[in-house]
């Protein structure tokens, strides 16, 4: 059965395209609310915050270049482990993979920066309801930031909401002739993907308005049906992952695949036995999932005093086949390559 996969497509550990729901009279997200991207929403958030240069947000380790960039636009980012308590003015969370800790760990965040602003980054998170998630989880956060594109595949998109206010209001689009010049090279059935990925990341990072791709979508699908469809679908992968492997994980991880009411989370984190690099490679070279790369987890329920391992990161999205997982869990199994205990 190994060859059978191999001539498989990659499966990446985001979606390659966007989930089909396709509109009908079901109440859906206003299109007044979607931004172009979560990455923009970062800094909106800095801004509505109404911090400064002067002012320092703390950051989770191995967090990626895009938010050091997108916070550093508006305030100073800092690794939470130097953050200073006297001039700490907000700090970052990541539910990374959307794996969402307990209220417990932002108790502990907030006991030690005390009158700290919050800035939750969800993007990986994808609840039954962006707005029932973000109104449950007010209290925890002054912003919450969603994203359709990380967890919909919607070519763009991100939410932010304000505690007290609601969703941010898109504003006015106030680049939308440039987006047009930029549609019309898009357009060009002779541009290679290169030079199309690169244009379309422009306009989702550095325009005022959405992209043609994200607009197609949201004039075709409705998000709140595609959110429903696509969590389910998360959630019958992450039943393919068996006990032994469930066990595993520390408790707050379990608590989260027990729980349907909490967001799916995207990313299966694996932490391995033996040289991680070499089996990454061949479960790559097999399997076609994802890219020959290790990443760092946090498998501690804390923002303070993280506990980071270096895993295999396993897609959970519905452009992964049921049948695929099942076979990766096999050879897990066969070749003895999980650990028995996460957290140690």
């Amino acid at each position: 059965w190994y060859l059978l996969i191999v001539i498989m497509d990659l499966v990446k550990l985001w979606r390659n395209t966007p989930v089909a729901a396709i509109k009908g009279n079901d109440v859906d997200i206003s299109r007044d609310v979607i931004i172009s991207s979560a990455r923009q929403g970062l800094t909106k958030a800095i801004a509505i915050l109404g911090l400064k240069r002067s002012d320092y947000v703390g950051m989770p380790d191995y967090v990626g270049h895009c938010i050091i960039d997108f916070i550093g636009r508006k305030a100073t980012p800092v690794p939470i482990k130097f953050l200073p308590q006297k001039y700490a003015s907000a700090v970052l969370l990541y539910d990374q993979w959307g794996w969402q800790k307990t209220s417990i760990a932002r108790l502990e965040l907030k006991k030690k920066y005390q009158n700290i602003r919050i800035i939750w980054d969800r993007v990986d998170s994808l609840p039954l309801s962006f707005g029932d998630e973000a109104v449950n989880s007010e209290n925890e956060a002054d912003i919450q930031i969603f994203s359709l594109s990380k967890t919909l595949g919607a070519g763009g998109g991100g939410l932010v909401w304000i505690a007290g206010k609601g969703w941010l209001q898109q504003g006015t689009c106030l680049d939308a002739s440039l987006i047009d010049g930029l549609s019309n090279i898009l357009n060009d059935a002779n541009l290679n993907k290169q030079f199309y990925s690169k244009i379309d990341g422009f306009i989702r990072n550095e325009c005022i308005c959405n992209t043609p791709n994200l607009d197609k979508w949201l004039r075709n699908n409705n998000i709140n049906t595609a959110t429903k469809k696509e969590n389910s679908l998360r959630r019958d992968r992450i039943k393919i992952f068996d006990s032994t492997i469930m066990k595993s994980l520390p408790n707050w991880m379990q608590n989260q695949i027990r729980n349907d009411m909490l967001p799916a989370p995207g990313i299966f984190p694996i932490a391995v036995n033996g040289d991680i690099d070499i089996i990454a490679k061949d479960i790559y070279a097999k399997f076609r999932v994802g890219i020959p790369s290790v990443y760092h987890f946090n498998f501690n329920d804390s923002y303070l005093n993280p506990g980071w391992r270096k895993v295999l990161a396993i897609p959970l999205h519905s452009e992964i086949e049921t049948s695929l997982l099942v076979n990766i869990v096999r050879y897990m199994h066969d070749n003895s390559i999980f650990v028995n205990n996460c957290t140690r």
